[in-house]
């Protein structure tokens, strides 16, 4: 899923899933137009993340 889906999906914003990434919490490969793409495990991961945040 792109960005915005996992944003949506996961209760936080694009830009904490790039700190998330920048900081080595989640991964996203990258589609060959450079887009980000995530997988499912990943949700789980920034989840978490955003409760232990809040």
């Amino acid at each position: 899923m792109l960005i915005g889906e996992f944003a949506d999906r996961s209760g936080t914003s694009a830009r904490m899933l790039r700190y998330y990434e920048q900081q080595g919490l989640v991964r996203a490969r990258r589609s060959a137009n450079g887009y980000r793409v995530y997988d499912e495990g990943e949700l789980e991961i920034a989840d978490a993340k955003t409760k232990e945040y809040m």
